[in-house]
């Protein structure tokens, strides 16, 4: 896992550095990620267009073709105006206007760097339109011109298709209209401090450590037990969602207890699914259970608070409350306590009794501060999602795709959540394990199936997709 950092942190790190060696460590390591293509350098005045020139510098020594358009004349005797005229001399090309042809096939920004703040010159928008207009990979050096650093908030920001940022992402990735602008976050690690943080960036080999060990000596009690309370007549398909999730994780057995009015809708065969009229008769299977969840389609009458409130307590502590179940916690907070909770933004307003119309660092110091006065884990879901443990710890998943904003993505997440925990992992390795592999399967349906037309199901077909990816099969 990475540290978060602010612009202002970013720079204190870089305090007393050797600029000039610093420039040369960005470049070589950015050089490696962009295409063999003709590339087109879009350079700004201060460092950031400094890099972009010395990243041009590496392309030439792998004989691509490589030109740059300036945003104004260099200082003299700057950090850019060396690298400007170290790239003249290794053949790269200076253009006075931006081109109207089609010569090259790659985009490198270097316009603004983390330094940027206020608005955009009128030269730099024009700029900014023209990459935004080409249609050809852009890559954005440390960050998306335009984009504020720290509160991820723009006016006219490129559209980067890779971000490859210097030594630690940057907090306006992830807040506001940051995740817009990004695209593929790509770390170039420096030989810089890495400071201490409470917040951090959640990355592939992150995850595989966590997952549940498979056993030779397994069987279908000690792959774990899950107990649902979920559903209703109108609402049927989420308890049914959450249940299959639940087992393609790898829950060994899932009990569905649903109103018999919502048993209209055929379930997978491996679902155990009990009436909730007759739960009283089954409640050792509560007691037993490794890990629960309840909410996902339970509604919001006067029977489903009834059922709420009367088998919550029986639950196991590992347990997920999700969709109306949170409605029904609003006014209880203290039922929350060491449960794994998953509001999306408007969920997350009700249960803080505020409206959340932007994200910001004091909204996210109010939600750690919330999540551990309560004694919850808590996943915020979105793009991207945030994380927050019982201890105040806070992480960012950026995996996941637009397609996911569909019914019922949900109630899969809440699934694989109390899957992971019926195999012993706590609700916080659950929470990163179980973000992960929902996002990345997100992806992967998405990439079958377009981003148009996949479903919440889709997400649990591709599931073993991005399992296998961890355990490299």
């Amino acid at each position: 896992m990475r540290p978060i950092v602010t612009a202002q942190e970013m720079q204190d790190i870089e305090k007393g550095c050797n600029a000039e060696l610093l420039m040369e460590e960005v470049a070589a390591s950015a050089a490696s990620y962009i295409n063999d293509s003709p590339s087109l350098i879009i350079a700004g005045t201060g460092n950031n267009g400094a890099d972009s020139y010395l990243i041009g510098c590496h392309l030439l020594k792998r004989n691509i073709p490589c030109a740059a358009y300036t945003l104004g004349p260099s200082k003299k005797d700057s950090l850019n105006a060396l690298q400007k005229k170290r790239f003249v001399e290794a053949g790269g090309i200076l253009l006075d206007t931006l081109p109207a042809d089609h010569t090259y096939s790659c985009l490198i920004d270097g316009i603004f760097g983390i330094g940027f703040s206020g608005a955009v010159s009128d030269e730099a928008q024009k700029a900014i339109k023209f990459i935004n207009d080409q249609h050809i990979p852009v890559y954005a050096i440390d960050i998306p011109s335009g984009l504020d650093p720290t509160t991820g908030m723009a006016d006219v920001a490129v559209h980067a298709d890779y971000t490859l940022t210097c030594h630690l992402p940057k907090l306006g990735f992830f807040l506001n209209e940051g995740w817009k602008y990004t695209g593929e976050l790509i770390v170039l690690p420096l030989s810089l401090p890495i400071p201490d943080k409470n917040i951090s960036l959640l990355e592939f080999s992150d995850i595989a450590p966590h997952l549940p060990p498979i056993k030779r000596t397994r069987d279908k009690y000690s792959a774990g037990a899950v107990v649902g309370v979920a559903g209703s007549l109108e609402m049927p398909g989420a308890s049914l969602l959450a249940s299959e999730a639940s087992l393609r994780m790898g829950a060994g057995i899932v009990r569905l207890f649903t109103p018999k009015d919502a048993f209209s809708v055929s379930p997978l065969k491996e679902i155990i699914r009990i009436p909730i009229e007759k739960a009283e008769s089954w409640l050792s299977t509560f007691t037993h259970a490794d890990a629960a969840f309840i909410g996902p389609g339970l509604g919001r009458s006067n029977e489903a608070l009834e059922i709420f409130t009367k088998y919550l307590s029986k639950l196991p502590k590992k347990k997920v409350i999700d969709g109306d179940g949170l409605f029904f916690c609003k006014n209880h907070l203290e039922w929350l306590k060491e449960s794994l909770i998953t509001p999306h933004k408007g969920e997350m307003s009700t249960l803080l009794d505020q409206k959340i119309s932007s994200l910001n660092q004091p909204l996210l110091e109010t939600i750690r501060s919330w999540t551990v006065g309560n004694g919850c884990t808590l996943i915020l879901k979105g793009a991207p999602t945030f994380i927050f443990s019982a201890k105040g710890e806070c992480f960012v998943m950026p995996r996941g795709d637009p397609g996911m904003a569909t019914a019922g993505s949900g109630d899969v997440l809440t699934g694989i959540l109390a899957g992971l925990m019926a195999q012993k992992l706590s609700p916080l390795d659950a929470a990163l394990v179980g973000t992960w592999l929902h996002g990345r399967a997100g992806e992967i349906a998405a990439e079958h199936l377009t981003s148009y037309s996949m479903l919440a199901s889709d997400i649990i077909y591709a599931l073993p997709e991005a399992i296998a990816e961890q355990i490299g099969q």
